[in-house]
């Protein structure tokens, strides 16, 4: 590859890579990613890491803006030493960012061999808050200052506020500023810092120092919007039908499948601080096992359950369920699977295993769940052929 690190070279953004970073090609050859641009940005570029296959750049100078380029509404947002990087589509208008995540869903369809033509993959759903709508963040903290880590540094930002928190959780992200300095809060020995996972429903005097909240979903609008989306698909199903549901957490599909009057609901998650709860909430129809999904041996647990589900429902962590297409012949009664994803990649990866298994992807809608990021949600419908 050409280019040395410290080097410089004028280029002109093409596309972007699928961590968000704009695309641009070296004039002596070899492709480098730089953060914080966008295609048609041209500039000057400094070469800050590479290898044989491809490098890394940071913008120096922007000669020509793309046309979707505005000024960010946070004072935090950049790429360089001391800003967050942690809203890394902020200087782009929101209709430029639907249509780049809308762009990188088809492709990568595309790329797996699936068609992004077919009637059955849908446009992107907006969010239509695109400020104050995350109910949900972990701040990180050395006792005398708190904000983010940048993904680009990896150094802890102070920060002032931060204008994608909904109300509740920004009027305590200030509770907790207001708490500086506080020695209780300083890292350990070998440690740069410690975390508060923070949410709409905590509160200063229960938060507690490196524990996570239990997860949910991050933008309440839209996960009204998930949960309908699921509704909509199981209302024709008659109400007698075997419903398993895999990585239920805390139950966030789990009560809209109870509330439709579905008497045969089992649902897993890991033992924890989801489980527990989720049982003790007795929600009509529904059982409720602790599993390692991750480990088969478990699976037998969910059999002796429920050794016949009919629709499989599943929300998994960002790492996909690999496991499914071994699931799926552990449970050959499943027909339809309504597959919710946060991560495009491995969401691909276990549909093209489950359509080696006999299933279609029939209803694909991807959402955008953060604005601002390059993060796409995706629900899907798959049905055995």
């Amino acid at each position: 590859m050409s280019g040395v690190v410290g080097s410089r070279f004028e280029g002109t953004i093409r596309s972007l890579g699928s961590k968000g970073f704009g695309v641009c090609d070296h004039p002596g050859g070899g492709v480098f990613f730089v953060p914080g641009t966008w295609p048609g940005d041209a500039g000057l570029f400094e070469i800050t890491d590479c290898d044989k296959r491809y490098g890394h750049a940071r913008l120096v100078e922007l000669v020509r803006p793309s046309p979707h380029r505005l000024d960010p509404a946070c004072p935090h947002h950049g790429f360089e030493k001391g800003l967050c990087g942690g809203c890394p589509w902020m200087f782009v208008s929101y209709e430029a960012q639907l249509r780049e995540k809308e762009r990188q869903v088809r492709y990568q369809l595309d790329r797996a061999g699936f068609s992004s033509t077919s009637t059955a993959i849908r446009s992107v759903m907006g969010s239509r808050a695109v400020f104050g709508y995350r109910n949900r963040a972990q701040f990180k903290t050395d006792g005398r200052t708190i904000g983010y880590v940048s993904p680009v540094t990896r150094t802890l930002v102070p920060v002032s506020d931060c204008p994608v928190l909904d109300g509740p959780t920004r009027a305590l992200f200030h509770q907790l500023k207001g708490e500086l300095p506080a020695d209780a809060w300083l890292p350990g020995e070998g440690f740069a810092w410690n975390y508060l996972d923070i949410d709409s429903d905590t509160t200063l005097d229960a938060l507690s120092l490196n524990r996570r909240r239990p997860f949910r979903q991050g933008n309440e609008a839209q996960n009204r919007i998930m949960k309908a989306w699921l509704k909509d698909r199981l209302h024709a199903e008659d109400r007698s039908v075997a419903i398993m549901e895999l990585f239920a957490g805390s139950g966030n599909f789990t009560e809209e499948i109870a509330a439709m009057g579905f008497s045969q609901v089992c649902v897993s998650e890991v033992a924890g601080n989801a489980v527990l709860p989720l049982a003790e909430r007795g929600l009509p129809g529904v059982t409720v096992v602790a599993a390692d999904l991750f480990k088969p041996r478990t699976w037998a647990d969910l059999a002796a359950v429920m050794p016949s589900p009919e629709i499989l429902v599943m929300d998994p962590p960002r790492a996909g369920f690999s496991g499914l297409p071994r699931f799926l012949r552990m449970f050959p009664s499943i027909r339809t699977i309504f597959y919710i994803s946060c991560d495009l990649p491995h969401f691909i990866r276990d549909v093209a295993q489950a359509r080696k298994k006999g299933f279609s992807l029939t209803d694909l809608q991807p959402l955008d769940l953060f604005p601002h990021t390059p993060h796409v949600e995706v629900l899907g419908v798959l049905q055995k052929r």
